[in-house]
């Protein structure tokens, strides 16, 4: 299985050389430009931001955040000019193209991100163990698997697939159980999600929230949001803005 890296930037062509030097048959490079919106995919296991100046500081602050909520690791690539701000918990590494030990430090960071994909695919398919469901439907298992992955396109027809059920079966045991459909569910635990994250993270782009919470379209999250809540994201953060004032 492939080590899947979103490599991120204004000007993604700085690791040709480097990304022709790695074997394709473990790693697949995604070339996203400045699309963050695929860190939030699930199978996207790390990103390589790319930047040859000073103007990507928000991109990368962005791109650094969602890597965080999202449990992944960034490495940060540049070429002599460094961001004013790097340091994070998720940045595995940061690395220099201008240096002579460039190459170097790229071969050890390769070797560690195969390491660390060990540990990630382990984890991975452990929680997929932990989360399959049975033709005896558990509220927890479901629940809980909606829950750890609601920045996924997350369809009924998997789940039921995974319960060993029809769809109509599975659909008419989860209204019975949760008292609300499959969708509405969702639903109400991604604007959920999406408060938490607007108290959490006061300054982030409403963009980067839609994405930690599955939705690539800003506009269709702030329909979600106002229909759930009565008010928009926006208007969410001022009201919680002025309880603090």
């Amino acid at each position: 299985m492939n080590i899947k890296i979103a490599v991120i930037g204004s000007d993604t062509s700085l690791l040709n050389k480097e990304l022709n030097l790695i074997s394709e048959s473990e790693f697949e490079f995604i070339k996203c430009n400045m699309d963050v919106s695929r860190v939030s995919d699930p199978d996207t296991q790390f990103v390589f931001f790319t930047t040859s100046g000073h103007g990507l500081d928000h991109l990368y602050r962005m791109s650094i955040n969602l890597c965080s909520n999202l449990g992944k690791s960034l490495v940060l690539f540049h070429h002599g000019e460094m961001l004013s701000t790097v340091n994070h918990n998720s940045l595995l590494q940061c690395i220099d193209l201008s240096k002579e030990n460039a190459s170097d430090m790229i071969n050890k960071l390769i070797t560690q991100v195969s390491y660390q994909s060990v540990g990630y695919n382990f984890y991975d398919s452990k929680n997929k163990k932990s989360s399959k469901f049975t033709s005896q439907i558990s509220v927890d298992e479901v629940t809980g698997f909606i829950k750890q992955n609601l920045n996924s396109n997350i369809r009924e027809e998997d789940i039921a697939q995974r319960c060993h059920c029809s769809i109509t079966h599975f659909s008419k045991q989860f209204h019975k159980q949760i008292g609300i459909s499959f969708r509405d569910y969702i639903c109400e635990e991604r604007v959920k999600l999406a408060k938490d994250l607007i108290r959490s993270q006061p300054s982030d782009k409403f963009a980067v929230i839609a994405y930690q919470c599955g939705y690539h379209d800003v506009s269709y999250f702030t329909r979600a949001f106002k229909k759930r809540t009565g008010i928009t994201p926006s208007g969410y953060r001022q009201s919680l803005l002025s309880k603090q004032n």
